[in-house]
């Protein structure tokens, strides 16, 4: 696992996180949407071998979570 990848897999003031099936989900907290939003697009810039990121729209230009499945 990639050093991005495993900085992603734990929680910040911006994030929850939670494990699923091959892989872990990337939950926004209340009040930092703006910037959760931003980790999602960096973690999709940078996706490709190592994982792929499925976000989840907020409906407004945002996101509201993203799931993360390592490649390996």
């Amino acid at each position: 696992m990639g050093l991005f990848l495993t900085t992603l897999k734990q929680a910040t003031d911006d994030y929850e996180v939670e494990e699923v099936e091959n892989g872990f989900t990337l939950i926004s907290r209340p009040g930092r949407e703006g910037r959760f939003s931003e980790v999602v697009r960096r973690a999709v810039d940078r996706s490709g071998d190592d994982f792929v990121v499925f976000p989840v729209s907020d409906g407004n230009g945002g996101y509201e979570r993203a799931v993360i499945m390592p490649t390996d």
